[in-house]
């Protein structure tokens, strides 16, 4: 199992959180990149400051539902693109002491996080639409601002401030999530920064030098069995178009996330599923209905998703597997079709048969099949009609270690 071997490693074991993506492009729920998606004049966009009031933000709430998610740990966006900060910082005015709100929600999500010993990790984006000095010239969809201002050594000495504040102000923090650095500047002292003043903090592999923690694919599914060789955390949105709250959204199914969440926690890698709150500070609907049905799923299977990824135990492709001790579980990633499924080429016959998401007892033999004569787990009378809108996941004890068990298959030639 990877280690970082020193207070980093809660990362390797906390596997799913909660992004959070919140600012003044709130107010307009259309999209974080609104000034540019949109072509929006700064004129016009600076009219959301005043409006966002954020009177219902409650931080307990937002942690009561990520826990009871069966989330562990909260990465929260202190500055997107638009270079507004959302937190009380001195190294410039465009910040939420400005809006109508007027107080610092970071400041109050760190104290619940604490209180609760909830990790909490910070998003910065590295590109920055509001500061003159960093280079916008319309590269990696950044906005135009004057080629005259630009000076990256400049622009680097703001955020290293702002870093350093944030690593300072706000207690203990367990991340520092990079985003968007399209210009490949490069300046290992940032990182280094961090780890001097947060020990505990993972870094991610966007910012400025590639002594990153941890790999970064977003809204891309792994599609194959094979192990992640450096940790990884990938990343999507319950919305599809965008990151931020939508007022006329498109949003993925439940299914569509709990097919994410096991293609990586399954795999041992981490899982962040980002939750948008409204520009008053209260989770948008659509996405919490998604969570509403995704969280029961998640509770129910939680010990097959954090069990260590079992590699090619099956012929079947759409299976993952993980284990430990005397217990396999089988992910079906695509719903069986029929009511029998044969666990090729296992044929150690298992003591019981379980559908985690019901705790239903299933029959279980070890026999051959007609395209295959050689003795093999078959699962009889599995509920084919049932749990379209779940992965379903089966949980199989046997008398002997997996290890065993696995290697007992993987000797033995199987004809097809």
């Amino acid at each position: 199992m990877l280690k970082f071997n020193d207070g980093r490693d809660w990362f390797l074991e906390k596997h799913y959180g909660m992004f959070i993506h919140w600012g003044i492009y709130s107010v307009g729920g259309r999209s974080e990149w609104e000034r540019k998606k949109y072509n929006v004049p700064e004129e016009e966009y600076d009219k959301y400051i005043p409006q966002f009031t954020a009177e219902k933000f409650d931080p307990a709430q937002w942690l009561d539902i990520a826990q009871g998610a069966g989330m562990e740990y909260i990465v929260f966006t202190t500055k997107h693109h638009d270079g507004f900060c959302m937190w009380d910082t001195k190294y410039t005015d465009y910040n939420v002491m400005h809006t109508a709100f007027g107080k610092d929600p970071l400041r109050m999500l760190a104290d619940e996080c604490h209180k609760r010993n909830f990790p909490l990790v910070l998003y910065y984006s590295c590109m920055d639409w509001a500061q003159e000095n960093y280079p916008n010239d319309g590269t990696c969809n950044s906005v135009h601002t004057d080629p005259s201002k630009h000076d990256m050594p400049k622009y680097m000495e703001f955020l290293k401030n702002q870093i350093r504040e944030l690593c300072t102000e706000y207690g203990e923090i367990h991340g520092i999530w990079w985003d968007n650095n399209n210009t490949r500047y490069a300046d290992p002292s940032v990182n280094a920064l961090i780890r001097e003043l947060q020990p505990k903090a993972v870094i991610n592999d966007r910012g400025f030098s590639p002594d990153g923690d941890f790999r970064t694919p977003e809204r891309n599914g792994k599609n194959d069995d094979s192990p992640f060789r450096l940790p990884t955390e990938a990343c999507d949105s319950i919305s599809r178009g965008s990151w931020c709250c939508m007022k006329d959204g498109d949003y993925n199914s439940s299914r569509y996330c709990m097919s994410n969440i096991t293609a990586y926690i399954a795999r041992d890698a981490n899982f962040l599923l980002n939750i948008a709150p409204e520009s008053d500070g209260t989770l948008s609907k659509p996405y919490v209905d998604v969570l509403n049905k995704v969280s029961p799923w998640f509770n129910r299977v939680r010990e097959a998703l954090y069990a260590p990824h079992q590699q090619w135990v099956v012929y079947n492709q759409n299976i993952i597997c993980t284990g430990k001790g005397n217990t396999l579980y089988f992910f079906l990633m695509t719903p069986p079709s029929g009511t029998n499924l044969a666990l090729i080429p296992l044929n150690t016959p298992a003591v019981s048969a379980e559908l985690l998401n019901t705790g239903k007892q299933l029959e279980v033999m070890c026999k051959g099949t007609t395209s295959n004569k050689e003795p093999t787990i078959i699962i009889r009378n599995y509920p084919a009609d049932e749990l379209y809108g779940e992965i379903p996941v089966l949980k199989l004890t046997f008398r002997e270690n997996i290890g065993e068990v696995i290697a007992k298959a993987s000797a033995h030639y199987y004809s097809w």
